[in-house]
C-alpha cells in the first residue's frame, strides 16, 4: 500500500527508513518537476516520519547542483505551501523600496536621466529657436 509519496515496498526493498525514503523521493519529484499536490503528499509523509523543515531545505540544496537551480526555484512555491508557509500573506507584507531610492531602472540616478562619467547634464538645457 502506498501513502501517496513512496511505495511501501521500495522502503523495505532498499533498506531505507521512511524519513530517508520520503526525502529521497522529494528529490526525485523536484527533478521531475512534479505538481504541488505531489510535493504536499511527500512532505507530509517526510514530516510524519520525523523529518524537519530544515531537512526539506537541505534536500533542495543537495539536489540543486544535479537538477539545476531553475528546477529548485520552480519547486520552492509548491514546497512552501506543503510546509504551511503562506506565500500570499508574505507578499502582502513585503516592504517595497521607496520610489526614487537608488538607481532607477534606466541605470541613472533615479530621475530617469542617464549620467555618464565626465559628461554634463543637458536634460534641463533647452535651446529654443
Amino acid at each position: 500500500m502506498s501513502h501517496g509519496c513512496v511505495p511501501d515496498d521500495t522502503i523495505d526493498e532498499h533498506g531505507l527508513d521512511e524519513r530517508a525514503a520520503a526525502l529521497a523521493w522529494l528529490a526525485v519529484l523536484v527533478a521531475l518537476r512534479a505538481s504541488p499536490a505531489s510535493y504536499r503528499a511527500c512532505v507530509q509523509r517526510a514530516l510524519a516520519a520525523g523529518a524537519s523543515v530544515d531537512d526539506v531545505v537541505d534536500t533542495l540544496k543537495a539536489v540543486a547542483p544535479s537538477v539545476g537551480l531553475a528546477r529548485v526555484v520552480a519547486a520552492a512555491p509548491g514546497l512552501a505551501l506543503a510546509l504551511g508557509y503562506d506565500i500570499d500573506r508574505a507578499l502582502e507584507t513585503l516592504d517595497m523600496p521607496a520610489a526614487g531610492a537608488g538607481a532607477g531602472p534606466t541605470g541613472g540616478d533615479g530621475d530617469g536621466h542617464r549620467r555618464g562619467a565626465g559628461t554634463a547634464d543637458t536634460a534641463d538645457d533647452v535651446d529654443s529657436p
